[in-house]
């Protein structure tokens, strides 16, 4: 059934492919992206890719009806159907946000939950789009990331990946969260800053924003600033390591490690200072003894 090129459609009478729309906007090709997978272990940028996402999409609904964000952790799959499948209304699309939704991140599924979810993301309407925000990085495996995948070589959905910096990234980021301040930061002030916080990407923002505020009119960050505001974690680190290393109980050991190593401290890096540390400890023991 064809249309006269010179006939007007009002809001409830659109044609797409041969499929009539029950929303306004402009006809829409048959292929389009109906799905968002942000997903990674560097929380920071997963949440500002999203952010950056999200921000003009949500700006262009008329009505906020058709805008949803969820802590979706608990969502199970029929809930997920229901909601996607809900039609939009006056706008051309309906914007739904999942966040950390549990059969996504590999949380324990009675069931087949996550294979019920990933069939019904196959047909899901291009009236919806699905953003799925994860603080992890899904596991290959997951059927639901399986069919994103697959959707993504046919053009119907996206992967944005976002792990943390390497090593050798980590000045490069931390100038660039400077300039994004409209400040400018001395390489001697970034090294002593990576050397004093935690290998994170958020603490190191939360950390120039201080900064920011500390060296105010001033838009240059330097190795002053850096030693009068930023205190070193690195002590702590230690002191924890050292009393976990005293307490003689192997769990707490192997926790206090694990979680310096997952924060990206060098075994070497450990080491070295953790034999430094008790060097210090064995020399302030022998000057008490000796009175």
């Amino acid at each position: 059934m064809g249309r006269s090129p010179g006939l007007p459609l009002d809001a409830q009478d659109r044609w797409a492919d041969r499929e009539r729309l029950l929303h306004g906007g402009e006809d829409r090709p048959r292929v389009c992206l109906v799905i968002t997978l942000i997903h990674g272990g560097e929380g920071y940028l997963v949440d500002r890719a999203t952010r950056d996402l999200l921000a003009p999409m949500r700006a262009g609904l008329t009505l906020e009806f058709n805008y949803e964000d969820l802590q979706a952790d608990s969502l199970n799959a029929d809930a997920v159907a229901e909601k996607a499948g809900t039609l939009p209304f006056i706008d051309a699309l309906r914007i739904l946000v999942l966040r950390d939704w549990g059969l996504l991140a590999g949380k324990r599924d009675k069931g087949a939950g996550a294979e019920r979810a990933a069939a019904y993301l196959e047909g899901i309407p291009d009236t919806t789009q699905l953003v799925l925000v994860a603080h992890v990085l899904v596991a290959p495996g997951n059927p639901i990331y399986k069919v994103v995948v697959a959707m993504e070589r046919d053009k119907r959905a996206r992967i944005l990946r976002f792990e943390p910096p390497r090593r050798s990234d980590r000045a490069g980021w931390v100038r660039k969260l400077a300039e994004e301040r409209g400040l400018t930061i001395t390489p001697g002030a970034v090294r002593l800053l990576l050397e004093r916080s935690q290998p994170d990407l958020r603490l190191l923002d939360q950390e120039i924003a201080k900064l920011a505020l500390y060296g105010s009119p001033s838009t240059r960050i330097d190795e002053e600033a850096v030693r009068a505001l930023v205190s070193d974690s690195r002590e702590e680190e230690i002191f924890a390591l050292t009393d976990a290393l005293g307490s003689a109980r192997p769990g707490e050991v192997a926790g206090v490690l694990q979680s310096l190593l997952d924060a990206g401290r060098e075994p070497t890096w450990l080491l070295y200072t953790l034999v430094s540390h008790w060097r210090r400890l064995l020399q302030a023991r022998a000057v008490r003894d000796r009175g």
